[in-house]
């Protein structure tokens, strides 16, 4: 199961309904505090987190984190709107499994993205 994580409502259910349609699982929230919860009941069952960087009420780095604590390897991917990785304030995350994903982006690289992250984790 995927976790997705963006306040535009928009691409989020764009982003969703797509990843659907490719045989993915997704739970889809507008923000941080949404995805605490989302990991909270669900967090062992997530695979990868597709989360943007910001975020009405915090960043893409806090939830990686939060989602870490339960998931040391979890794989991240980091949507911006920045042309470079931005940087990480609060809890630092380990990049280790974080890939960037620059807006705006196609949805197959996404899903490349994607295969890519969970196909490390097969091997």
């Amino acid at each position: 199961m995927i976790l997705l994580v963006d306040d535009e409502a928009l691409l989020r259910d764009v982003t969703r309904d797509y990843l659907t349609l490719k045989r993915f699982a997704v739970t889809a929230v507008e923000n941080v505090t949404a995805a605490y919860a989302a990991i909270d009941e669900l967090g062992d069952r997530f695979a990868l987190v597709i989360t943007d960087h910001r975020l009405p009420d915090g960043t893409g780095w806090d939830v990686a984190a939060y989602a870490r604590r339960m998931q040391p390897a979890l794989p991240v991917i980091l949507v911006s709107g920045y042309s470079e990785l931005p940087t990480q304030d609060g809890d630092a995350v380990d990049m280790t499994r974080v890939t960037f994903l620059p807006k705006p982006f196609e949805m197959s690289d996404l899903v490349d993205e994607i295969n890519r992250a969970l196909e490390a984790d097969r091997e």
